[in-house]
C-alpha cells in the first residue's frame, strides 16, 4: 500500500484504486520473463520500474526501485478561461495556479534543467518541519502555518490568502507531519492545504513540499518472531505478500513513503528475542541513514 500525491492535487493510493499503478515492461525485458518458464504468477518478476497514472488529470509518473520519481509525462490539454470569482475554494485556488502563464524566463528552459534546479534548491533551502498531528481545529492548522512559514495571518475560509502568502516565501522545504493522525473533523482540510502547497511547488518551485505519515510500532509483550513481524506488517501497512525477515523488511522500507516511525517496547520483549530484535532495529536505522526518507525514533 502506497500514497503518492499528483501535481494536479489528486491523492494517489494503489491501494484504493489498483487501476493507478501499471505494470511496465519493454519487449526485451518480457522475453527474459519468458525465458524464465515460469508458470505460477506469483514468481514473475516485479518490472524495474513502477509507473502511475492520476486518474484525474492523466499524468504518468515513473519511479525507480528507489521509490523516486525519475520521469512524469503530461498530457496536453487547453484549459478554457473561467471568470474570476468573489470567493475561492481550494480546487479553484489549485485552478488559478495551474491556469496561469509560466514565466517567460522558463520558456527555453528544459524538463531537465527545471528538474536540476529544483535539486539543487532543495539541497541549498532549509527544511520546515509542520507537524499538524495535535491540531484539532481548522484554526489549529492555520495558526500553525502562520508560525512556522511566519506568514500573515489569514482566513481558514479564505485560501486564496495562503495562496498569495505562499507564493512569497523564499526557496525552502516544507514537511508536512502527522496528517494521518488529525481527526477526521479536519482531515479533509488537511489535505487541501497539502494540495495548495503542491500546486505552489509545482508553478513557482520556490517551496518543495514533503508528507511523512507518523507509525508507532509498540513491541511490548511479544514473545515470538512471527508475532513481531506481523506486528509491523500492520503498523506500517505492508502488503500480503511481505516476507517476514530482514530482507523484506529492508526492501519495502526502502519503497515506502516517508514516514516517522516510532519504535516502543523494545525492552519490553521476551529475552530469547532480543538478538533479533536488535537485527530488526537495525534494518530501520539502516533505511533512515540511506534512503533519508524516514526518521526513526526509538522510545
Amino acid at each position: 500500500m502506497a500514497r503518492f500525491g499528483c501535481k494536479c492535487g489528486k491523492e494517489l493510493s494503489n491501494s484504493t484504486n489498483p487501476d493507478i499503478q501499471l505494470q511496465v515492461y519493454t519487449d526485451k525485458e518480457w522475453l527474459q520473463v519468458l525465458d524464465l518458464e515460469m508458470i505460477e504468477a506469483w514468481k514473475i518478476p516485479n518490472p524495474p520500474r513502477s509507473v502511475w497514472c492520476c486518474p484525474d488529470c492523466e499524468r504518468l509518473y515513473v519511479f525507480d526501485d528507489e521509490n523516486r520519481v525519475t520521469k512524469f509525462y503530461v498530457l496536453e490539454e487547453t484549459v478554457k478561461n473561467n471568470k474570476e470569482k468573489d470567493k475561492y475554494s481550494f480546487k479553484d485556488c489549485i485552478d488559478m495556479l495551474m491556469k496561469e502563464k509560466t514565466p517567460a524566463k522558463t520558456d527555453s528552459i528544459t524538463e531537465n534543467d527545471i528538474e536540476k534546479k529544483h535539486h539543487d534548491a532543495e539541497e541549498e533551502s532549509e527544511t520546515i518541519e509542520i507537524d499538524v498531528s495535535d491540531c484539532v481545529s481548522k484554526e489549529d492548522v492555520c495558526e500553525l502555518l502562520e508560525e512556522k512559514l511566519d506568514i500573515p495571518e489569514w482566513d481558514e475560509k479564505k485560501p486564496d490568502e495562503l495562496l498569495k502568502n505562499l507564493k512569497k516565501l523564499d526557496d525552502c522545504e516544507i514537511c508536512i507531519i502527522g496528517a494521518n493522525l488529525v481527526p477526521g473533523n479536519i482531515s479533509s482540510y488537511v489535505d487541501n492545504v497539502v494540495d495548495i502547497l503542491d500546486t505552489v511547488d509545482e508553478k513557482y518551485g520556490n517551496i518543495s513540499v514533503v508528507e511523512m505519515d507518523v507509525k508507532t510500532i509498540d513491541f511490548t509483550g511479544c514473545k515470538y518472531l512471527g508475532e513481531v513481524h506481523l506486528l509491523i506488517k500492520k503498523e506500517l501497512g505492508f502488503p500480503d505478500r511481505y516476507g517476514e525477515n530482514l530482507d523484506a523488511l529492508w526492501d519495502l522500507l526502502r519503497r515506502a513513503e516517508p514516514m516517522e516511525i516510532n519504535l516502543k517496547g523494545l525492552n519490553g520483549v521476551s529475552k530469547e528475542l532480543i538478538p533479533e530484535i536488535k537485527k530488526i532495529l537495525e534494518i530501520f536505522k539502516r533505511a533512515e541513514e540511506e534512503c533519508g526518507n524516514h526518521r526513526i525514533i526509538v522510545e
